[in-house]
């Protein structure tokens, strides 16, 4: 067990493990957090499936595991992969207009409002870290992109949606919940 997932598990009391989720090992969850939706898409052929958990005590806050199924063309999965391998950054405009099918409904400035995208080490994978706001219900978002296979073709996700009064206070909780992955 690593430093990181150590620390990540120790703020997480009593932890729900989660495995084989895509290009996920393992993860930890918190305590007391359910699962309340789970969905595989509805072509056997397609990898896709999504998983929502909301902790017993908030019914707004949620965390969500996604699989996209749909590859990307390969072009688009290259630049993904290419751009997680070049040293930690902030995202320039340029990089983001790239990524515009990584990133799908959060490059929509209409529904999506932008704060930070930036790559950064997780467990030993270098992810795409995304925050922002989601303009239709006032809901924070912190997010982590990453491809399952070395192609980058398939992009998996996850992350956390919180209204803003509960977001400091939950963003943390999935800091520690991000701090316990294991890849495959």
């Amino acid at each position: 067990m690593t430093e990181g997932e150590t620390e990540g598990r120790q703020a997480l009391e009593s932890p729900v493990l989660l495995e084989n989720e895509g290009r996920i090992k393992s993860i930890y969850l918190p305590a007391g957090w359910r699962e309340v939706w789970f969905a595989d898409g509805p072509d056997p052929s397609v990898l896709r499936t999504e998983r929502i958990f909301k902790p017993a005590t908030d019914n707004e806050s949620e965390i969500v595991f996604f699989l996209r199924g749909r590859r990307l063309v390969e072009s688009d999965g290259r630049q993904f992969v290419e751009t997680l391998q070049r040293s930690i950054h902030l995202l320039a405009e340029d990089e983001l207009s790239a990524l515009v099918l990584v990133l799908a409904d959060l490059s929509e400035p209409e529904s999506f409002e932008l704060t930070e995208a930036r790559t950064r080490e997780l467990a030993g994978l270098t992810v795409l870290e995304v925050r922002g706001l989601w303009l239709y219900d006032e809901r924070s978002y912190h997010g982590v992109l990453f491809p399952v296979e070395d192609t980058g073709q398939i992009v998996q996700q996850i992350y956390l949606l919180s209204p803003a009064e509960p977001f400091a206070l939950v963003d943390k909780l999935f800091e520690a919940v991000l701090a316990t992955i294991q890849w495959r």
